[in-house]
Formats: structure tokens, sequence, C-alpha cells
């Protein structure tokens, strides 16, 4: 009883401490309305001159995000983000450097070729030190790197930021609809796929009764799992 309430003492303490923070910081750019996100992750509400702009941080941790985004009228998929080591093999290089991710080929071009849009991007990347600009269905996001928890260096960040993504939201509101948008799909290859993968092979393992062997050497059937499995997920 009493490690259990140990427990729950030391895991209340966490996410009183991962909530103050982002409020505290939220609050010190402008946020006016705190409200909870999924999994009790706070969203601050910024008016940035008439526009609602939301302030949230995402991802797992230790890689966390940082994000402002905005409602917008426009329909299609595009990531421009900085490119490193881990994501330039698998990412088309564009214009400034930035890596790219996008579904309609023919909207791109159109979006990249619209009166001033790579310029009002670059300058987000340059004076705001964005890491990832983001288009999506009826919103635009941009996001900073943060690892664990915004800081007062992000503070500046978010605060030079705010007028430039103003900018940018009025050039989007002029942008034509892309031809494919394919959310569901993506929904289903980044999260709800692997999720149903897990659960269906964790459940086959209940069902097959694994906690009833006694296996010779443990390790070594898990360095053989792992030299299994780790192809795949390379793959995926």
């Amino acid at each position: 009883m009493v490690i259990a309430i140990l427990i729950f003492l030391i895991v209340a303490l966490i996410f009183w401490d991962f909530w103050r923070r982002r409020v505290s910081f939220y609050r010190s750019v402008g946020a006016r309305e705190i409200k909870m996100k999924f999994l009790l992750n706070p969203v601050g509400k910024i008016d940035s001159d008439g526009i609602e702009v939301e302030i949230f941080t995402e991802g797992a941790k230790g890689s966390q995000l940082l994000t402002l985004r905005a409602k917008t009228n426009l329909t299609g998929f595009l990531k421009l983000y900085r490119r490193n080591m881990c994501n330039r093999f698998f990412s088309q290089e564009t214009f400034g450097g930035l890596g790219a991710e996008y579904e309609d080929s023919f909207w791109f071009e159109r979006v990249l070729n619209h009166r001033n849009f790579k310029d009002k991007v670059e300058k987000l990347f340059k004076e705001g030190q964005v890491d990832q600009v983001s288009i999506r269905k009826h919103s635009l996001s941009v996001s900073w790197s943060i690892k664990k928890y915004p800081r007062e260096e992000d503070r500046q960040k978010v605060i030079k930021t705010l007028p430039i993504l103003r900018e940018l939201l009025s050039l989007v509101s002029e942008l034509p609809d892309a031809t494919y948008y394919k959310d569901h799909l993506r929904s289903w290859v980044i999260i709800k796929l692997p999720v149903l993968i897990t659960l269906t092979l964790s459940l086959i393992g209940v069902l097959g009764k694994f906690y009833s062997y006694d296996p010779v050497c443990l390790f070594e059937i898990l360095g053989v799992g792992y030299k299994l499995l780790f192809p795949f997920v390379i793959l995926y």
C-alpha cells in the first residue's frame, strides 16, 4: 500500500511539473486560455491581432516539438523542415536546403511558386528559427524541437514568429486545395497499423501462453527476436 501511494505521488509530481512548466511558458507569450489536450497535454490560445493561434507541445518524451497552429480554409499536405543526418536520405531537398514531404506534386509546385511563399517560409526558418512548417487540412503550423520543455530562448522565437505566421496565413488563404489528400491513409500507416500489429502479436503471445515456457537462456532468445524483428523495423 505504501509503495502504491509513493508511486502515485511520484507520477502526480511529474505531471504537475510537466503542466506547470508549459502553462507558465504559454502565459509568458500571451496565451489567455489554457485547455487540456489529448493525454493531459495543455494547449494555450493566443489572440494574435484577431487571429487565434494554438500553442502546445507534441511528440515523444525527449524529442518534443513546440508548435504554433492556426486554422485555414486550405486542404492539402505539405511539410518543410530542416534536413539532418537522420532524414536527409528520405527527403527531397527544396529551396534553401529544406526537406519536403507532400502528396500532390502538381499542387506542391503551385504552392512553391505562389507569390512570396518562399520568402515568408525562409523568413520563418531564419528569423523565427523554426524547425518545421506544415500545411494540413484546415491548418498551418510551425514547430521547434525542444527535447523536454520550452525555455526562455524559445519564448523569443515564438514572439518573433507570430507576425510572420500571420503574413504566411494570408498567403495560404489564396492557395487552391490539393487534388490528392490522403489523411486517412496516413493515419493508418503512421498510427493505426503499428498499434493494430502490436496488439495482434501481443494477443497471439497471451493466447499461446508464452508465460508458461521456461527458456534455457532468456537473453539468447531475446537476442534472436531482436535480430529477426530489427530489419522489419528499419524497413518500416
